[in-house]
């Protein structure tokens, strides 16, 4: 999958792992509540996670994740290897702590995976418009998708 896949489309990207116990269920539930609000607009906007944990982040989790949360059909949750990950990571200078550097996998004796937590919001020509912390609200994300949207056909 490419974010060149969704051009023309308003992208929410977000960088999350099913076993966390704090901040990315949050934005999880931020996203939903958002999605709950965009109406006919949901076609013209995309939510998309990235996993931090190659290893936990498996079918199974990422299933239970998005069900537990409400986000199924609402958030893409793209998983893949620590080689295909990294890349990503670093293009959106996500840091990570709690990871075993070769292996990608949670290291047993942390079990928690720190990780930079905000959102994207990119434009429909792939631009990166906003940033948005952690602690975003869904009123103000729908703000930014409202302006950012393709005029309503």
């Amino acid at each position: 999958m490419s974010l060149a896949g969704f051009r023309g489309k308003v992208v929410v990207l977000t960088f999350l792992y099913t076993h966390c116990p704090d901040v990315c269920p949050l934005i999880a539930e931020k996203l939903h509540r958002t999605y709950a609000q965009l109406g006919i607009l949901a076609r013209h906007v995309a939510f998309i996670a990235v996993s931090v944990d190659p290893r936990g982040d498996t079918g199974p989790a990422v299933r239970a994740f998005l069900a537990a949360h409400h986000v199924r059909g609402e958030l893409e949750y793209l998983t893949g290897s620590p080689a295909q990950l990294r890349p990503i990571w670093a293009q959106y200078y996500i840091g990570t702590r709690g990871l075993d550097p070769e292996a990608g996998a949670v290291a047993a004796t942390i079990g928690n995976i720190t990780h930079t937590a905000l959102a994207y919001v990119i434009d429909p020509r792939g631009q990166i418009r906003v940033f948005l912390s952690a602690d975003f609200t869904p009123k103000a994300l729908m703000t930014d998708l409202k302006i950012l949207a393709p005029p309503q056909t």
